[in-house]
């Protein structure tokens, strides 16, 4: 179970990483 509950924190931090890419594209593309 331990090492579910790792694997799934660092899903959400790849996830996390990935939206702040997408969103620092769409700003650039809006500027």
């Amino acid at each position: 179970d331990g090492k579910k509950i790792k694997k799934g924190q660092e899903v959400k931090i790849i996830s996390l990483k990935g939206l702040t890419l997408l969103v620092k594209i769409s700003n650039k593309k809006n500027n």
